[in-house]
């Protein structure tokens, strides 16, 4: 592991994960998303903690822009809701030109959020 911006950066060495930061790792082994496909989201560390790649603590958001809008955001309000705060974004960004890229989006952010349900769901049937 090495560091790079503050994130963690899987080893230079390996031939495959060598330009991977640790939480692009996570996403990809928890959701079965390709490194090519996640290269086209930003992964957010939703407690700002960039060492706790647990995946309950990583959201993707669709660009470097939103991501950094929602940082602006999050310093005027710190209980701003990642979801709705991106919902309404897909919803005044959607146009005739992106409907198609940010569907795709839509369908694997939701994708990956229900994945996160049943996850935390797996501990039920340790605690009946």
């Amino acid at each position: 592991m090495s560091e790079a911006h503050g994130h963690l950066r899987i080893s230079k060495i390996d031939l495959y994960y060598g330009n991977v930061y640790k939480h692009q790792y996570c996403y990809h082994k928890a959701f079965n998303i390709s490194l090519e496909v996640l290269g086209k989201f930003i992964i957010h560390h939703i407690d700002g903690n960039k060492y706790n790649n647990d995946v309950s603590n990583l959201w993707l958001f669709y660009n470097s822009e939103l991501h950094k809008k929602f940082h602006c955001e999050l310093e005027k309000n710190k209980d701003v809701s990642i979801s709705q705060y991106t919902k309404n974004w897909i919803e005044e960004s959607l146009n005739a030109e992106n409907c198609e890229e940010l569907t795709e989006y839509l369908k694997l952010l939701l994708r990956v959020e229900n994945t996160k349900k049943c996850l935390s769901l797996k501990g039920l049937d340790n605690a009946i």
